[in-house]
């Protein structure tokens, strides 16, 4: 199955922002887009450009960033058919302008494949809104994606006005997807309906994941969390979870770690909690002190309090140690000490 793209009108932040591919001439009138192979119900709407020059020149008006990236390892096909509707049209006969195209793979700044350089079609624009076929062939080599990567589809006019009669490049592409249509494919069209482009290879494209650390396990620490998530994915700690704190617990994948909220009431530190076991200092341990005890886990485990952890207060932490056995010190050597034995 074909992978169709739609072209809305309006301008909307992409995730990334590629410099035009050096072909344009004219890039005066570019504006970002965000083309999905969903319709989002954008108004059709004439997109236009003017100027009042009679140069041969290509004229970018839109490109268009693909919602998410594309999906890791699959194979753009070198020389498979392109395809693009639109209705358009020129001010003037003279302005001997055509629909152009062009498209890339862009990760980050860089260009990982040219598919289409920009390309003219063969049929000039008509002086009313009318439908133009575009069609082509993708560059010859095959390409595999990585992560990042993006397809970018820019569109506009191109031509070499007549030297007489105020001929120029002035031009208006038909964009939107609000329509229940998409427009046919030929060179005769007058409907409102969709514009678009399509490759004929199936497509896909990285799904978003999101990652919200618990509302209570950050409602009273001072502390926010660290996450180290896997690519493309988004990490978003809810509203609620960060009204009174100014940092969170740390987290990282594959294992969440996350101190017990009445653990931090009261600690200037969160505990430091080396994976894979989860070390949660007792409440009263810290009710009064000023660092959270050090804690080393793992085989052989050493518990070492802090000394300005035992300054004030009056109870040690409990620790759970290898083998299943308990260490805590007694309460009463503790309590007027300024360090643990």
């Amino acid at each position: 199955m074909a992978t169709r793209l739609y072209l809305p009108a309006s301008t909307a932040a992409t995730r990334i922002s590629p410099t035009p591919d050096v072909a344009w001439e004219d890039t005066s009138a570019l504006a970002r887009i965000v083309t999905d192979t969903a319709k989002i119900s954008n108004a059709l709407a004439n997109v236009s450009f003017a100027d009042a020059t009679n140069t041969d020149k290509d004229v970018l008006l839109r490109q268009y960033v693909t919602k998410l990236p594309l999906t890791v390892g699959q194979t753009i096909t070198g020389g498979q058919a392109i395809k693009f509707q639109v209705r358009a049209l020129e001010r003037l006969a003279g302005n001997n302008l055509f629909t152009a195209l062009g498209i890339r793979v862009v990760n980050g700044t860089t260009v990982n494949k040219t598919v289409l350089v920009v390309t003219r079609d063969g049929v000039e624009l008509a002086t009313s809104l009318t439908n133009r076929q575009f069609t082509a062939n993708s560059a010859a080599v095959n390409y595999t994606t990585v992560a990042g990567d993006f397809l970018v589809i820019e569109v506009g006019a191109a031509g070499d006005p007549a030297q007489t009669g105020g001929a120029d490049h002035d031009y208006t592409l038909r964009l939107g997807d609000s329509s229940v249509t998409d427009l046919a494919e030929d060179d005769t069209t007058t409907t409102d309906d969709n514009p678009w482009v399509e490759m004929t290879d199936t497509l896909t494209f990285v799904a978003d994941t999101l990652v919200t650390p618990s509302v209570l396990a950050l409602i009273t620490t001072t502390f926010a969390p660290t996450v180290t998530a896997t690519q493309n994915q988004l990490v978003t700690p809810s509203t609620l979870a960060l009204t009174l704190t100014a940092f969170a617990p740390t987290v990282l994948t594959p294992r969440l770690v996350t101190p017990a909220t009445l653990a931090l009431v009261t600690a200037t530190f969160a505990p430091t909690v080396l994976a894979p076991r989860l070390v949660t200092p007792s409440t009263l341990a810290l009710t009064l002190t000023t660092f959270a005890p050090t804690v080393t886990a793992g085989a052989g485990t050493v518990v070492t309090p802090g000394v300005l952890a035992l300054v004030l207060t009056a109870f040690a932490p409990d620790v759970t140690v290898s083998g299943g056995a308990v260490g805590a010190p007694q309460v009463g050597s503790l309590a007027m000490m300024g360090c643990g034995r």
